[in-house]
C-alpha cells in the first residue's frame, strides 16, 4: 500500500512539474513572438522596405516571376474584396492574370498573424510543400517572408483565369477525396521535431493552447451577449438553441479546449490545411479540386480538417445527406495514398468539430460589425453548432 501511494505521489509530482514546464514554455513563446512583432513594427516605422511595392510594377514582377516578361504594358493591380487575414489583389500583366497576397492592413489582424506565424507558414507551404502535398493548389511564382518587418508577399496563379470556379455541393465528394489524398500522402511525415519547419502542431499552435483557451472563454462571453449571434435567431428552434448554448458552455469549461487540442496533436501527424471549407476551395471543368489560403497550415490529426470540412460544407440537411459519401470518399483516398487505417475517425472528428466551433466563436468575437465577416461567422456557427455533439467532450 505504501509503495502504491509513493508511486501515485511521484506520478502526480511529475505531472505537475511537466504542466509547469509547459506553461512556462508557452509564456516564453508568447512573449518572444510579441517582442518580435513589436520589433517588426519598429523596423517598419524606421523605413525598412515592404516585401513588395503597392501596386506591383511589371519590372518588379519580371525580376521575380519566370512567366512575366520585362517588356510590355504596365501591370494593373485591382484589390479583391474579402480576405480578413490577408490583402489580396488581382494583377493583369501581358495578357495574363496573377494573384498577389500581402499582410492585411488592419493592425489587430497583423498582430494575431504575427503571434501565430500565419505569414511564415503560408510562405513555407508554397515554397517547400505545395508541389509534394498531393493536392492541387495555386502555382506559386514567388514567395517571400521578411523576418525583420513581418512583411510577406505571394505571387500565385489566378485560379479563376485557369478555369476554376467556386466549389458547389455536387463536387463535395471530390473535395473529400482531395483532402484524403493530402492527409494520406503526409501521414507520419511530420512526427519528427525538425520535419515541419515553421508549421506548428495544430492550427492554433499546441504550445499556446492554454492562452488560446483563455481567449476562447472570453470570446464566448462576448458572443453569447451579441445580438448578431443570438442562437435562438440563428437556429430558429428553441430546443436546438438551448442545446447549442449548453454545448459551448461545456466547451468553455476550464481545461476542456486545451485538452481537446492536446489529444488531436498526438502522432501520427499529417499536413493540415487548417481552414478547409468551400470558401477556400475551387473546382475546374474536369472536377479537379484546388485548395488555397494556406496561412493556417499546420500538422496534427487529419480528423480536424475532415470535421471542419464536413461541418461547413453545407447547411444541416444537406450535410446529413452528404456525410456518408464524404466519409467513404475521404477514407478511400487516404487508403489509396498509402496511409494506415485511422484509430477512430468518429471520435477524433467529434473533437475536431468542437475545436472548429471554438475557432468560429473566436472569429465572431473579433469580427466587429463588418457585414461580410458577421455573415461568414453566423453561417459557420449555425453549421458547426448543428454538427457537433457532446460525445467529443
Amino acid at each position: 500500500v505504501a509503495r502504491r501511494r509513493h508511486t501515485r505521489t511521484r506520478r502526480r509530482r511529475a505531472a505537475h512539474k511537466r504542466d509547469g514546464e509547459q506553461r512556462m514554455a508557452a509564456v516564453v513563446l508568447y512573449f518572444a513572438r510579441t517582442l518580435k512583432y513589436e520589433l517588426q513594427r519598429l523596423a517598419t516605422r524606421l523605413g525598412f522596405a515592404a516585401a513588395s511595392p503597392t501596386p506591383v510594377t511589371r519590372a518588379w514582377l519580371a525580376a521575380r516571376c519566370a512567366s512575366v516578361d520585362a517588356a510590355g504594358d504596365p501591370a494593373e493591380e485591382t484589390s479583391i474584396k474579402g480576405g480578413e487575414n490577408g490583402a489580396v489583389a488581382r494583377v493583369s500583366v501581358g495578357g495574363a492574370s496573377l494573384i498577389v497576397k500581402r499582410p492585411p492592413a488592419a493592425a489587430p489582424a497583423r498582430a494575431v498573424g504575427a503571434l501565430q506565424c500565419w505569414y511564415e507558414r503560408e510562405v513555407y507551404f508554397y515554397a517547400a510543400l505545395a508541389e509534394k502535398s498531393g493536392v492541387r493548389c495555386p502555382k506559386c511564382e514567388y514567395a517571400h517572408y521578411d523576418g525583420w518587418t513581418g512583411e510577406f508577399v505571394l505571387v500565385l496563379e489566378d485560379l479563376v483565369a485557369s478555369g476554376f470556379r467556386p466549389l458547389g455541393l455536387e463536387h463535395a465528394a471530390a473535395a473529400a477525396v482531395a483532402l484524403g489524398a493530402l492527409h494520406g500522402r503526409s501521414e507520419g511525415a511530420f512526427d519528427g521535431p525538425l520535419a515541419r519547419g515553421p508549421l506548428p502542431i495544430m492550427p492554433i499552435t499546441l504550445e499556446l493552447k492554454a492562452g488560446i483557451e483563455a481567449f476562447f472563454v472570453d470570446s464566448w462571453k462576448t458572443v453569447r451577449g451579441n445580438a448578431h449571434y443570438d442562437f435562438h435567431d440563428l437556429l430558429r428552434d428553441a430546443a436546438a438553441a438551448d442545446d447549442a448554448l449548453s454545448l459551448i458552455d461545456a466547451l468553455a469549461a476550464p481545461g476542456v479546449y486545451a485538452a481537446l487540442t492536446a489529444e488531436l496533436a498526438e502522432p501520427p501527424r499529417t499536413l493540415l490545411h487548417g481552414d478547409y471549407r468551400p470558401e477556400n476551395l475551387a473546382v475546374d471543368a474536369a472536377g479537379t479540386v484546388a485548395a488555397y489560403d494556406w496561412q493556417f497550415a499546420a500538422v496534427g490529426n487529419g480528423a480536424y480538417d475532415y470535421a471542419y470540412f464536413v461541418a461547413l460544407v453545407a447547411d444541416p440537411d444537406d450535410r446529413r445527406r452528404l456525410e456518408p459519401e464524404l466519409k467513404r470518399s475521404y477514407l478511400a483516398a487516404r487508403a489509396a495514398a498509402g496511409a494506415p487505417p485511422l484509430r477512430d475517425l468518429e471520435a477524433d472528428a467529434s473533437k475536431g468539430a468542437l475545436l472548429a466551433l471554438a475557432s468560429f466563436v473566436m472569429g465572431a468575437a473579433t469580427a466587429g460589425d463588418d457585414d461580410a465577416a458577421v455573415a461568414t461567422h453566423r453561417k459557420g456557427l449555425v453549421r458547426l453548432a448543428t454538427a457537433t455533439h457532446r460525445k467529443g467532450l
